[in-house]
């Protein structure tokens, strides 16, 4: 019997006060003080070169635009936004990419400026992000979090205990690396913080960062795995004005614009990076393991992404004895019918990925398991824990889900 567990960034909302969300990466992202600090350092690592300078203001213009005119975008939609404009701009020719083109075609104009060069603004959002999330885990940690990582590091030890299991981590954090430090869990990096392939694909407990992480660094010979988060910022900076075979890496080509996506995967289109390792074996592994598990975990994840949805599509066909074992927070009582018509609702989001269009008739006896113990079965193959994974770690031995 084999297990996987999703980690999405509701499995980090319990450890840290402030919390680690999205609405926090936007303000994050937003923040004119945080890019005045990192353009400064960026600056010093660069040796004040002005062949690559960056300049905060037409940075906070372009944002402010992009959030005045699309108020309810998160933070990966608007770096989405920002990673197409310095994809154009950083080569702006024709027959150069096929976003490129589609752009001449409406008339675009590149926007470089003399005193601003676009090629590195992507990677200084992500650093951005990578910074405030290793601040986040250095200096506001809950009050609880040696014991919520106990807690996390018998539930893992648990459901991998005598079988193979993959922790397929979607976020940036450090928590994991925490909850698993004797656990025997293999990342595929040795010693010298280098991917090696045969010995991820072969091991049986295996921890997988398929967008990126924030102890990751990008060069000539692909990502390197830092000892912490700090290590990983401290490197990533300081050899982004290398010339050697060490520099850091910002940009990977593409057919269709340039991806930005490299030491973290973010925005909207995140499928190029699986062309390289180690996120290419990170997919390959999921998807190999989906044929051969009986359960899923899936913390936190809110449904986001399809190339991993359709996974866990084809693994509830593949036996109906496979089970989904979904946690989450919802603090309400749960209406099973009224559901439906709530839109972006978890459990609406989860019905509709599932191709799940009515409900099954004993849907009263389901709702109130739901309401009363917090988990149930709301639909065959898929169960539902609702009371958060701070809790759903505490009650896991004595619920066995």
């Amino acid at each position: 019997m084999n297990n996987i567990l999703i980690l999405g960034a509701g499995a980090s909302i319990p450890f840290y006060d402030p919390v680690l969300s999205s609405e926090r990466l936007k303000t994050v992202i937003s923040d004119r003080c945080r890019w005045n600090d990192l353009v400064d350092r960026y600056r010093r690592a660069m040796n004040d070169e002005n062949v690559n300078m960056v300049n905060v203001p037409a940075i906070m213009c372009v944002l402010n635009r992009i959030n005045n005119e699309h108020p309810n975008y998160n933070f990966e939609q608007i770096i989405e936004f920002i990673d197409k404009i310095c994809s154009f701009n950083f080569n702006p020719g024709r027959d150069s990419k096929i976003f490129h083109d589609i752009l001449f075609y409406y008339n675009a104009k590149p926007q470089n400026a003399a005193d601003h060069v676009w090629t590195f603004v992507p990677f200084l959002f992500r650093q951005l992000i990578a910074e405030d999330v290793a601040n986040l885990h250095a200096n506001h940690k809950v009050g609880g979090y040696d014991d919520l990582t106990q807690l996390q590091t018998k539930f893992i030890s648990s459901i991998s205990n005598g079988q193979s299991i993959n922790i397929f981590t979607l976020n940036y954090d450090e928590i994991i690396w925490d909850a698993i430090r004797n656990l025997d869990f293999v990342s595929g990096f040795g010693n010298e913080g280098r991917f090696d392939i045969k010995t991820f694909l072969s091991a049986k407990k295996t921890i997988s960062f398929p967008h990126g992480h924030s102890r990751f660094s990008y060069d000539d010979h692909g990502i390197l795995l830092h000892a912490d988060s700090q290590k990983a910022n401290d490197s990533r900076l300081g050899h982004i004005g290398d010339s050697d075979d060490v520099q850091t890496v910002c940009l990977i080509d593409g057919s269709y614009c340039y991806s930005f996506n490299t030491f973290i995967s973010t925005g909207q289109q995140k499928e190029p990076t699986f062309d390289l390792n180690p996120y290419a074996a990170y997919y390959q592994k999921f998807a190999s393991d989906c044929l051969k598990a009986t359960k899923i975990y899936i913390v936190g994840y809110s449904f986001s992404d399809p190339h991993f949805n359709r996974m866990l599509l084809n693994f509830l066909a593949i036996a109906r004895t496979n089970r989904i074992v979904i946690v989450d927070r919802i603090l309400e009582n749960i209406c099973l019918a009224y559901e439906f018509m709530k839109h972006e609702s978890l459990i609406q989001k989860i019905f509709d990925l599932f191709g799940i269009s009515r409900i099954p008739m004993d849907n009263s006896q389901r709702e109130d398991d739901l309401n009363r113990n917090g988990f149930a079965e709301i639909t065959p193959q898929i169960i539902l824990y609702k009371k958060g994974y701070d809790v759903f770690l505490y009650d896991f031995n004595k619920i066995n889900l």
